[in-house]
């Protein structure tokens, strides 16, 4: 409603500056021209261009982020996968000397997958 009551008040503004012979192209009965002669109406229908520009580009990035996520989280799945099967393979061979590699190696994986989970609960993702 404020939008309308301004433009009002310059269209009337403007018409004040108007000369008279102007002021008689338009005639009571007759539809306004589809723009006023000021252009009020163009420089907003340029900011919703943009802004609806850079709400699709926002939600591309967006979808680009949740993909590369989805990747990460499938190679990490994978990864999980294989040191499991390793982990399976060294066990019915029974290679009891190398224990003490084993948990520092599994500690030091439980550490960055403890880091990478907190890193997204941070960042909300």
């Amino acid at each position: 409603m404020t939008r309308a009551v301004e433009t009002a008040g310059l269209i009337h503004e403007h018409l004040k500056q108007v000369p008279v012979t102007s002021c008689e192209l338009i005639r009571e009965g007759e539809p306004m021209p589809p723009e006023p002669p000021f252009g009020i109406w163009k420089p907003q229908s340029k900011k919703k261009e943009e802004e609806e520009e850079e709400e699709e580009e926002e939600e591309e990035e967006e979808e680009e982020e949740e993909e590369e996520e989805e990747e990460e989280e499938e190679e990490e799945e994978e990864e999980e996968e294989e040191e499991e099967e390793e982990e399976e393979e060294e066990e019915e061979e029974g290679g009891g000397g190398g224990g003490e590699e084993e948990e520092e190696e599994e500690t030091l994986w439980c550490q960055r997958h403890r880091f990478r989970r907190a890193f997204r609960l941070a960042s909300g993702l």
